[in-house]
């Protein structure tokens, strides 16, 4: 009778808990675009750490994500190479990541000892290799299309998706390829097939880890919801758009949510799932706790970096911003003197006819005074290489009409110049035809940019269409 009893009693038990936790809400913390924001004192890992512990303490379901670009973006993501960033993340615990364009900013092998250092898991749904002839890249063995995480009787899917425009982005080498396609077919494709699988797979819940961004390109979030079904969450990165819950339909009719964080930890994100099935979000962009081990972690990071970050490698006479009141990247819309100063060093360094680089490729200012090599690191935090190449007067003809398309309001992809000069007439239409995808194709009416010279010798003289000249950039 006795043994009866105890065996029943431990039935009960085992049902009450399994009845508990499969009533549990499930949290989902996320976050986008952090750019290796590692500091202990800046708003954060920590924070993050501490509000996941206070999640832990109503819900055995705590799982957090990144939608991309988390291991680039400061000096100390170029002096580790992404280790830092890794670092933190694997001391916060995450559970689950995609790619962003600049996780490949340091090459596919150092990516690939990154995903290897990674406690969380990569995924990417559109991610391919075609050069038989080479190894396949450590990082795609270690790269899945969609991860399954069991929450109790429930079954959450995390599917992986990089914005197409990496190939052109990144330093990704031939045969690494992030399927796009025309009008988005290719892109579309690849993900309701990860979807589809995920549902065949018993998931309940399909959340898409999207490094999109909220634009009007076909290779954008909200092209990607309206293309497809099965899809419940989009948790995108890409655009450093702040949106708590944009809500939008599938291809069948049916709600998709979109959320965003920003970017540099401006917030990160906390989904709760109900056990009915009910999603609500909030943007978190304060928390009164840090995690202790995760500072010690974060302490460990910034130690390591500061010797280094802190040589004296150059001054100047005035300070020389990168961002205007509004907090707006100067330099991604208007000639900047900060921006003449790069381009005259990328052309003298070059022995260039011509120097450009994209404005928006400049991502801090530089103090009046002492100039260290952590300020050098921010202001081009991707690690490009200074690279010369030969073009015809056309080619930079429309480069720079193309660079010019959306003045006065500005575009990321404003040249910042040395070597040539240039007039925009902005009261004209723009005569730029782009692709699909949102690249140039071709010039029709009349041309905005004009009076282009170029400095030969040490005299200006118009550019010549049919002529041949040296450009520097970074690449």
């Amino acid at each position: 009778m006795r043994r009866w009893l105890s065996r029943l009693a431990a039935l009960f038990a085992a049902v009450l808990l399994f009845s508990c936790r499969s009533g549990s809400d499930i949290v989902v913390l996320y976050t986008n675009d952090v750019h290796s924001v590692v500091s202990e004192s800046e708003f954060g890992f920590a924070e993050l750490a501490a509000y996941k512990k206070k999640s832990l303490r109503k819900t055995p379901y705590v799982l957090t994500v990144d939608a991309g670009d988390a291991i680039q973006g400061n000096a100390i993501g170029v002096l580790s190479k992404g280790a830092a960033a890794i670092s933190a993340m694997n001391a916060v615990g995450y559970d689950v990541a995609t790619y962003g364009n600049h996780e490949f900013d340091y090459g596919i092998e150092r990516l690939g000892s990154l995903v290897g250092q990674a406690a969380a898991r990569y995924v990417c749904c559109n991610v391919s290799w075609d050069a038989p002839s080479a190894a396949r890249p450590e990082f795609l063995s270690r790269t899945a299309p969609y991860a399954l995480l069991d929450c109790g009787s429930r079954t959450v899917a995390f599917i992986g998706v990089t914005t197409p425009d990496t190939a052109s982005l990144a330093p990704v080498p031939a045969g690494c390829g992030f399927a796009g396609g025309e009008h988005g077919a290719l892109l579309y494709r690849a993900v309701q097939d990860a979807a589809d699988a995920c549902r065949a797979a018993g998931a309940d819940y399909v959340l898409l880890l999207s490094h999109l961004g909220a634009t009007d390109s076909v290779y954008s979030s909200y092209a990607l919801a309206a293309a497809t079904h099965g899809i419940d969450v989009i948790i995108d990165g890409h655009s450093h758009t702040v949106m708590k819950d944009e809500l939008r339909r599938n291809s069948r009719g049916e709600p998709v949510h979109i959320t965003s964080t920003g970017s540099h930890f401006k917030h990160f994100g906390c989904l709760v799932i109900s056990p009915s099935g009910k999603y609500s979000f909030r943007l978190v962009s304060a928390f009164p706790q840090k995690d202790e081990s995760v500072l010690v972690a974060l302490s460990g990071i910034a130690r390591d970096a500061e010797a280094a970050l802190g040589r004296i490698v150059a001054q100047s006479d005035m300070e020389l911003p990168f961002l205007a009141d509004d907090g707006s990247r100067l330099a991604a819309r208007q000639e900047t003197v900060l921006g003449d100063v790069c381009a005259d060093a990328f052309r003298f360094a070059g022995k260039a006819d011509i120097a450009v680089l994209n404005g928006a490729g400049i991502r801090a200012g530089l103090p009046q005074g002492d100039i260290s090599c952590g300020d050098m690191l921010s202001l081009f935090p991707f690690g490009n290489t200074l690279c010369v190449i030969r073009a015809s007067g056309q080619q930079i003809a429309d480069a720079l009409e193309w660079s010019c398309r959306m003045l006065p309001s500005g575009t990321n992809g404003f040249l910042q110049v040395s070597g040539i000069s240039f007039e925009v007439a902005t009261q004209l239409p723009t005569p730029v035809i782009a692709d699909a995808g949102g690249s140039f194709l071709r010039c029709e009416g009349e041309r905005r940019v004009g009076a282009i010279r170029v400095l030969r010798d040490g005299a200006w003289e118009a550019l010549a269409l049919d002529g041949e000249y040296t450009i520097a950039s970074n690449a």
